[in-house]
């Protein structure tokens, strides 16, 4: 289903932004297999070290949401309310745990994005369903547009204060003025893609 495409946020990252560990190809394979148990597991397993770098905290975060958010997605909607919940909870953990994090936009996207996965499928399923889901679908849709939309001016503040002043020295797992163009481009393309769910 089309909705599958929304949790996919870091399919463009391969390209540029995130070089994968292999602590992450790993995970994303459960995923693919449907064994999000074991994934889960896995990544709940690897969160408790204390001896992550940055970009691998990053990584493990994205990668759980994205477990949680494939299994809600792949569930029945009785079972959905807690995996929908875990693939928050995986981002909100760095954003709350972490917050000089310098590749934490990243996991504000993504958390966006879960809100998008999730109104958009309610959205897909509601054809002649009560108007109460309708409601929960608009309600998770513009949840998502408000996350997006934050992340966005977030992103622009970023951008002008690198390029009035470059910063002189940055961790090696800070994201470079290209990627946050290419990451403030697809926060737009998101943006866009929420705000016609939200119109449909």
């Amino acid at each position: 289903m089309r909705w599958f495409v929304a949790l996919l946020l870091l399919t463009w990252c391969t390209a540029g932004i995130q070089a994968e560990s292999l602590d992450a190809r790993f995970m994303a394979g459960l995923r693919a297999r449907h064994l999000y148990r074991l994934a889960e597991v896995y990544g709940n397993d690897r969160w408790q070290r204390d001896d992550l770098s940055d970009r691998e905290r990053t990584e493990l975060a994205i990668q759980l949401a994205m477990v949680h958010t494939d299994h809600a997605l792949a569930s029945p909607p009785e079972s959905r309310d807690p995996l929908w919940a875990k693939a928050d909870a995986a981002c909100a953990a760095l954003v709350s745990g972490w917050p000089d994090n310098p590749r934490r936009p990243l996991v504000e996207v993504q958390r966006a994005l879960i809100a998008f996965a999730r109104g958009e499928q309610l959205r897909d399923e509601m054809i002649g369903a009560a108007a109460a889901d309708a409601a929960t679908a608009l309600e998770h849709l513009r949840a998502a547009a408000r996350r997006l939309a934050e992340v966005a001016q977030a992103l622009e503040k970023r951008l002008i204060a690198w390029r009035l002043r470059p910063p002189a020295d940055s961790s090696p797992d800070a994201l470079t003025v290209d990627e946050l163009d290419s990451l403030a481009a697809h926060v737009g393309f998101h943006l866009a893609r929420t705000q016609r769910q939200i119109g449909l």
